[in-house]
């Protein structure tokens, strides 16, 4: 799950105030568009400390150190905010989003591995939902506070009442496209052509959202179009291929439409997958095959998942099925014995450590 962020200007105009600071929004302004947090961070710490009561630069601070992943130090400057500003709407967003990701992002919660240090997953979460629903209670059209309260609950599977956050912030602003795209979020595994026509409808609006063609580009995979899926995700990273973002996805729908069978668990390792895989190559561009043959190099390779395993795997087999008819006795039962032992302990180990592998990658990927 990625990080959330917040819109942390004020709620209402602010009025003309001093030069410097003027000057100073100007100077974080264009220091976020070019990605350099570091020193936006350190421009808002000189600004802090010439105006330490004023809410919208502890506000901008929580965003930067949650975008440079400081969740303590995003917490803190939002908890600030709020003491500050406990009457604006928008500072209790951006204490939930420093919330749940400190509390949720940070401590790499999965919604099937429940495994917070007493309560779970639903009671961690709790304070962020709360503080998005003040934020709500202060200002019920506030679309930002709908979609992150509805972005965390369809996380926590609560998709009911994420989608009626989703609609009401559509309501209040019909152009919103973090609401377009979580309803397509939502509908992605039961109606991709719904999702589809809504990613598109974001897409017709801004062509370059890193965002909207990642989704796309799952709905394409759920519908069978794994070539334009690939054609979609290649296409973010060239945009802008600076972008972890589209990186990410990328490497995620190669992952998706052309596994590597030593990543996978148990079925991905039968010849049946190996030989879809290349079927599936031949009918790419020799550009796309080089970008995927590149995405399959950098996958990570336990050494139980080794060729040269899967092979000593293999000839304990045939030994096994054909010491009966090349060892003659006394020697062959024995021998047979044996292997058959040897045999059984590496189907073993092979079994349980795919199943760890497999919980393995779901407790990193966060569920």
């Amino acid at each position: 799950m990625t990080d959330f962020r917040a819109d942390v200007g004020p709620d209402t105009a602010p009025e003309a105030g001093p030069d410097d600071e003027l000057i100073t929004m100007q100077r974080v302004s264009a220091l976020l568009e070019l990605g350099r947090l570091q020193e936006a961070a350190g421009e808002l710490s000189r600004a802090l400390a010439r105006s330490p009561e004023d809410p919208m630069f502890w506000r901008l601070m929580s965003m930067v150190r949650g975008d440079l992943a400081e969740y303590p130090e995003a917490l803190e400057a939002a908890r600030r905010a709020v003491a500050l500003a406990p009457g604006e709407s928008r500072s209790h967003v951006v204490l939930g989003v420093a919330l749940w990701n400190a509390q949720v992002v940070g401590q790499r919660l999965s919604r099937v591995f429940r495994h917070a240090p007493t309560s779970g997953v639903v009671a961690v979460s709790a304070p962020a939902l709360a503080a998005m629903r003040e934020a709500l209670r202060l200002d019920p059209h506030a679309a930002e506070a709908h979609v992150y309260l509805a972005d965390f609950l369809q996380w926590l599977n609560k998709r009911a009442e994420a989608k009626r956050h989703y609609e009401l912030a559509l309501q209040g602003d019909p152009a919103n496209a973090d609401a377009q795209l979580g309803l397509a979020r939502l509908t992605l595994k039961r109606r991709p052509a719904e999702a589809e026509r809504r990613v598109r409808e974001v897409l017709s609006e801004d062509p370059a959202s890193v965002q909207a063609m990642g989704l796309l580009a799952r709905t394409q995979l759920r519908r069978r179009q794994g070539r334009a899926a690939l054609d979609t995700a290649l296409a973010a990273v060239r945009l802008d291929p600076a972008n972890t973002e589209a990186q990410r996805q990328f490497r995620e729908t190669v992952n998706a439409y052309l596994p590597v069978p030593s990543s996978e668990v148990l079925m991905t390792d039968s010849a049946f997958v190996w030989m879809r895989n290349r079927w599936r190559m031949s009918r790419l561009s020799p550009e796309m095959r080089a970008q995927v043959w590149a995405i399959h190099r950098q996958q990570p390779r336990s050494a139980w998942r080794h060729p040269a395993v899967r092979v000593l795997t293999l000839v304990l087999v045939m030994a096994y099925v054909l010491s009966p008819i090349f060892v003659p006795p006394p020697l062959g039962p024995r021998i047979e014995a044996l292997f058959k032992a040897a045999f059984f302990a590496a189907l073993a180990i092979w079994f349980v450590t795919s199943v760890g592998w497999g919980i393995r990658k779901r407790r990193a990927g966060g569920g």
